[in-house]
């Protein structure tokens, strides 16, 4: 997905390329949300770290958002994963309910002008992306968890 990133640049299309924060590298966001309790972060090692690594199938590009789109990979996903999502769901009161759209993103709040650009620039990553470790992002704080 870096390549995506340095591909979409070089094309001039702004990417996640440009994000600086320390712990930002491409990744699967499975649920979001307020932060979690530790029984929460509990179920969430017994029921994704057992089946890791997971391999998930790039489907293809999408936008995502309104006015000013991202734009990302979506994946296929296993359906353990999707399971493990629900019961997380399940369990987390402050967990976005929203449906689940899996992807990669490779872009934020992309400008309509570029996107002929970024289409152009985009060449299939492969067709599967390895899964490998589930951490915890705490947006306030800025700090990580690996669970």
């Amino acid at each position: 997905m870096r390549r995506q990133w340095r591909a979409l640049e070089e094309a001039g299309v702004p990417s996640l390329a440009r994000h600086r924060g320390t712990t930002h590298r491409p990744h699967l966001t499975l649920v979001s949300g307020g932060q979690p309790d530790a029984a929460v972060l509990d179920l969430a090692r017994a029921v994704l770290l057992p089946p890791l690594p997971l391999t998930a199938s790039v489907a293809g590009p999408v936008l995502l958002g309104g006015r000013r789109s991202s734009l990302a990979h979506r994946l296929q996903v296993p359906e353990a994963l999707r399971v493990a999502r629900e019961l997380l769901v399940a369990r987390w009161p402050g967990a976005d309910r929203r449906p689940w759209v899996p992807h990669v993103s490779l872009t934020r709040r992309t400008h309509k002008r570029h996107l002929f650009a970024a289409l152009t620039a985009l060449r299939p990553p492969g067709p599967d992306v390895r899964l490998v470790e589930v951490r915890w992002w705490d947006p306030e704080t800025g700090t990580v968890t690996h669970l």
